[in-house]
């Protein structure tokens, strides 16, 4: 080693070390060689991948797959529609069907025993008079209304 350097180190665009130092300098050197070269290979096929990958868009049978996902994905939205709504002519109405009627399940734990008759009347027995589902309660008129 060179009297000024005391360590491993480059000089000139070569490097200078120990012999203790060799086996280290060499794997790093090894590793970076390899870096390299995987690298140039990557840069070296990447135009030929570029065509491969444009050719492959700009087919005909390319453009026909994603047509028939496309239909097949529109055909299961349409079946979808028709099974959640069964023909409803107003699909967000029945939705905001299925929301009341999803809160009205998460509520009925927390109801007491007259609004849960009174919910029952109304849902179950399909009662819609107000004033007679209240004296079924014992409430009066004037609390209904």
């Amino acid at each position: 080693m060179p009297a000024d350097m005391d360590r491993l180190g480059q000089r000139e665009g070569i490097w200078i070390c120990s012999y203790e130092e060799f086996k280290g300098l060499s794997f790093v050197i090894r590793e970076f060689i390899i870096q390299l070269s995987s690298a140039r290979i990557t840069q070296a096929n990447r135009g030929d991948k570029m065509g491969l990958l444009y050719d492959f868009l700009t087919r005909d049978e390319f453009k026909m797959q994603v047509e028939a996902i496309v239909e097949g994905f529109t055909q299961m939205e349409t079946d979808l529609i028709r099974d959640v709504f069964d023909g409803n002519d107003e699909p967000f109405e029945e939705v905001s069907k299925q929301e009341m009627r999803y809160e009205l399940v998460r509520i009925l734990p927390y109801l007491d025993d007259q609004e849960y008759t009174a919910l029952s009347l109304y849902y179950e027995d399909e009662m819609t008079d107000w004033s007679e589902v209240g004296e079924i309660i014992g409430l009066e008129e004037s609390v209904i209304s």
